[in-house]
């Protein structure tokens, strides 16, 4: 009887190991909502994001991921339409979970916006250097 209560543990356990490591890793982030406000030349890109994990364990890294991605057009569930206009300046509230959004409680908050609050004709592909990345 010990062995097999045992035995019963023990799968338990590896099911729990594999469950939490899906729900920390086996899932993509994905853009919740996406909005784009334009007046002239300066466009502004907010979003939504929903990250998919349990926990974030670095923040910054989180943000940097994410802006890469909006650089690079990476995210799976959208596409930016940058036939307009490239960014000038990117804000995001970042979630857990898709539950966490209808509770209104993000993790985090980011903004990607031109050194010194400028504005300018740079944009968020082509003047990456010329931008710094402040989480709250």
């Amino acid at each position: 009887m010990d062995r097999k209560k045992t035995l019963g543990f023990a799968a338990l356990f590896i099911v729990a190991v594999i469950a939490a490591d899906y729900l920390q890793n086996g899932r993509e982030m994905s853009v919740y909502n996406s909005r784009s406000l334009t007046a002239g030349a300066i466009k502004q890109e907010h979003l939504i994001v929903v990250v998919n994990r349990l926990y974030i364990p670095d923040k910054m890294d989180c943000a940097r991921e994410i802006v890469r991605k909006c650089r690079e057009n990476d995210f799976s569930n959208i596409r930016f339409s940058y036939d307009y206009g490239i960014p000038n300046e990117l804000h995001a509230a970042i979630y857990l979970s898709e539950h966490d959004v209808k509770r209104g409680k993000p993790v985090f908050t980011l903004s990607y916006t031109v050194k010194g609050g400028t504005l300018t004709d740079y944009n968020i592909v082509d003047n990456p250097q010329e931008f710094e990345l402040v989480i709250e």
